[in-house]
């Protein structure tokens, strides 16, 4: 495995590979994809006007309270 991963490198840094970029992004795009797709889930889970508990929410008629106020977002601005 570590030979295959010190050949998979040098391959990449030389200037003879053809397409580098295409196959340094298929190498390193099953890493990044499963934190995207988790980010994207958990906002939508959690969506205050779409979700799941926005669709809980309507379905029992009943007001929860923002769960991400602007306030608690964004420190005050210090302005005087």
């Amino acid at each position: 495995m570590l030979l295959l991963a010190l050949g998979a490198a040098l391959a990449l840094d030389s200037a003879r590979l053809r397409w580098a970029p295409l196959y340094r992004l298929s190498i390193f795009l099953p890493y990044a994809v499963p934190a995207v797709v988790a980010a994207l889930l958990w906002g939508f889970m959690y969506g205050s006007q779409f979700g799941l508990v926005a669709n809980i929410d309507s379905f029992f008629h009943v007001r929860i309270p923002d769960r991400s106020p602007a306030g608690w977002c964004w420190p005050p601005s210090a302005t005087s």
